[in-house]
């Protein structure tokens, strides 16, 4: 049995918002990606060639809510696996309640890995392990 999807129409505009706040900032065109290549985005320059991929996460949370953002382990082997197959750089984009920011994943060690994911939703397979990315890693939007 496949797992749920819970991306809403809301969620999905969401998106749609910060991936064209990022082209802004970047100076880049971006294409979604279908669900099997485990990010959100490919990045591309404005000649169509692929620059990098980006996952997009928003938080209901102000970014010194907590000391580390986490992000499941499973997510980080395949971008992991995305990075060896282009060698190209895999970004993640938070937007916060009072700020957005970036880190480079291709520049992450894996050494904080704890249990942990939600459990709001009823949904046993949301608690896996988790690289803990500390928050002062991420760069600022200005």
């Amino acid at each position: 049995m496949s797992r749920p999807i819970y991306e809403t129409a809301e969620t999905r505009l969401q998106e749609q918002s910060l991936i064209e706040y990022c082209c802004d900032k970047w100076n880049m065109d971006a294409i979604k990606l279908p669900i099997k290549y485990g990010v959100d985005y490919m990045a591309m320059d404005k000649r169509g060639k692929a620059t990098g991929f980006i996952e997009l996460k928003q938080r209901t949370t102000t970014k010194d809510a907590y000391n580390t953002y986490f992000i499941s382990l499973h997510k980080m082997m395949n971008v992991q696996a995305l990075i060896k197959a282009t060698e190209l750089p895999v970004t993640l984009v938070v937007q916060w309640t009072d700020w957005c920011g970036w880190v480079r994943l291709d520049t992450i060690p894996y050494h904080s890995i704890y249990a942990g994911g939600r459990g709001d939703r009823n949904d046993w397979q949301d608690r896996e392990p988790m690289v803990h990315i500390p928050i002062k890693n991420f760069t600022l939007f200005k």
